[in-house]
């Protein structure tokens, strides 16, 4: 299901009839993002991050994104890399006054990756689900955990500026199960730090250089691996403009231990 048909689904709307393309579309989504994006109270952009509750979903913004990335090597030397992206998009706050157990205004969106570089193999799973029925969703206690089916990410350690996470995902032959402990304290981005044009619309923070630890398995073989990872967590009100769009960045990390 394409996001588009998801948030239509959700919200009641019409999707487009048979025979339409996805560029007739296009304003239509445009509109539809907007209605949600003004659905949402106004929340001061100044307001300063505060761990490890940032950490987590943010229910009173439409939207929140965790992407976590990085490389991995097999005691033998074999070299991988990852991707387990998360996201949240709120279509209105609060709750919906239906009694369905279906019912939700929250829908998660995930995406992983694997690729192993000896063999030039390449895996990509996507996944989108309403936060009901356990689907997915966000929880505060006992641990943060955000989690889509059972794609997973917990918050395993929270208590200072060097956070621990625990990730789980798996699809048709390719799975992780990794620890990241961070190496290198919190970067907070300010409004004129955010990583788009929106300006103060988007809050994020990253969390440059963590050491990777755990398991991998791939077309029945098993892994252990380490190295390094990242992660950076955007929330807010991001629009999204009206045509494609292509945001393209590149995170580097250097032996010598810079990013």
């Amino acid at each position: 299901m394409t996001l588009s048909a998801a948030l239509w689904q959700l919200l009641g709307k019409n999707p487009r009839t048979d025979g339409e393309d996805e560029r007739s579309t296009a304003p239509a989504l445009h509109a539809l993002l907007k209605e949600i994006d003004a659905a949402y109270p106004s929340r001061p952009s100044g307001k300063p991050l505060s761990f490890p509750e940032d950490h987590g979903a943010h229910g009173d913004l439409p939207m929140d994104a965790w992407r976590f990335a990085g490389t991995l090597r097999s005691e033998q030397g074999r070299r991988f890399g990852f991707q387990l992206m998360l996201s949240r998009l709120g279509l209105r706050p609060g709750s919906p006054n239906r009694p369905s157990a279906w019912a939700s205004y929250q829908v998660y969106r995930g995406v992983f990756t694997l690729t192993d570089a000896q063999d030039r193999r390449f895996y990509a799973f996507e996944r989108f689900d309403r936060a009901a029925l356990g689907l997915s969703g966000y929880q505060r206690s006992p641990i943060q955990r955000i989690w889509l089916e059972d794609w997973t990410v917990d918050l395993a350690d929270g208590s200072g500026d060097k956070p621990t996470f625990e990730l789980r995902a798996e699809g048709e032959g390719a799975r992780i199960d990794l620890r990241l402990e961070s190496r290198k304290p919190i970067l907070r981005a300010g409004a004129s730090g955010s990583p788009d044009a929106g300006g103060s619309r988007l809050r994020a923070y990253f969390i440059s250089r963590m050491e990777a630890s755990g398991s991998l398995s791939m077309r029945d073989n098993r892994y252990a691996v380490i190295g390094s990872a990242f992660l950076d967590h955007a929330f807010g009100r991001a629009l999204w403009p009206a045509g494609q769009v292509a945001w393209n960045r590149y995170w580097i990390q250097l032996d010598e231990g810079r990013e």
